[in-house]
């Protein structure tokens, strides 16, 4: 397991406060995320990303098109990608959630989106986007879905976002040379202030 982090001290915090375990098998390495997928020489069977600069706005430059094409291309062919991102589901304009979910729609066809509290919910928080390299669809419907020993799995089907019930065409794919993600962050917390 390799843990990348551009904050020198969040390794040591991670072992006192969330016991991270620090094992031979658990490399901590002190880089920019992006900067360390684009000189990577190996493929992943996982990729996590979980970014950022304040609690609503991630860092720009790893919630772009270009960003998840590069972390596709390090996958194994059956690897998965998985970005963790603060944000809500209500169709505000701009939305970086809808941004989001767009873009990363783009790049991996086969994606699911998950809500940690509620797909229903239009109220802030964690949602993840989950991008699977191979062809196969995920039925969350499946038994070994919904009678799995791990309730975290057992809750997958309640959890999910209907992708496709979005308004994600009036929303900007967010690109290199576009990705706003503080303004978008700013509209959050000016929406949440009302």
């Amino acid at each position: 397991v390799e843990t990348v982090e551009i904050e020198p001290s969040l390794g040591q915090l991670a072992e006192q406060y969330f016991a991270l375990p620090m094992t031979t098998r658990h490399r901590k390495i002190i880089e920019d995320g992006r900067r360390y997928l684009q000189t990577a020489t190996q493929q992943y069977d996982l990729i996590f990303s979980d970014a950022y600069h304040s609690h609503y706005s991630m860092p720009a430059h790893l919630t772009t098109r270009e960003f998840m094409e590069l972390a596709k291309s390090k996958l194994t062919p059956n690897g998965v990608f998985v970005a963790n991102i603060a944000g809500s589901l209500k169709p505000l304009q701009p939305s970086f959630t809808l941004s989001a979910i767009r873009t990363f729609q783009t790049v991996f066809p086969n994606s699911y989106f998950f809500a940690l509290e509620s797909p229903r919910s239009t109220e802030t928080q964690n949602i993840m986007l989950v991008g699977y390299r191979g062809n196969e669809q995920l039925d969350l419907n499946h038994p070994s879905i919904v009678n799995h020993d791990n309730s975290l799995i057992r809750a997958l089907p309640a959890q999910s976002i209907a992708a496709s019930e979005l308004p994600l065409a009036e929303h900007a794919i967010l690109t290199d040379n576009y990705a706003p993600v503080d303004y978008m962050a700013a509209q959050l917390l000016k929406d949440k202030s009302r």
